[in-house]
């Protein structure tokens, strides 16, 4: 069960005769496949329930290319849901008698870096 302590900006009342409690449980699986010495993959997936939603569904997949020792490229696509925190459906419950709906994220990335070696003197 979760405890909720009042924030300095809520008022008493919010806090007076309640009972609620929220229940989540999280799995988690990550791949790793180096097909190569240059490439490796990555496949990553985080599933959520919590009382108050169907599961959320946060895959992700990384795709590494290192053409050099000091080079390396990567491109990475994914997406994270997020549900409100306890407090937030609480209060929400509380003054609409509505749950939120999750929010989602989608996100696509491009990465490279590079290290320059200098000689020591």
């Amino acid at each position: 069960m979760i405890r909720l302590t009042p924030m300095p900006w809520m008022s008493r009342r919010w806090f007076s005769n309640r009972n609620w409690q929220t229940d989540t449980i999280s799995f988690l699986a990550e791949h790793q496949w180096r097909i190569t010495d240059q490439w490796t993959t990555f496949l990553s997936y985080r599933t959520d329930k919590n009382t108050y939603s169907d599961w959320l569904q946060s895959p992700r997949a990384t795709v590494v290319f290192t053409p050099t020792g000091q080079d390396t490229f990567k491109i990475m696509a994914g997406q994270s849901v997020r549900q409100s925190s306890a407090e937030e459906l609480w209060a929400q419950w509380e003054n609409t008698r509505s749950i939120p709906k999750p929010e989602t994220l989608r996100s696509y990335e491009l990465l490279t870096t590079a290290s320059c070696r200098t000689s020591g003197a």
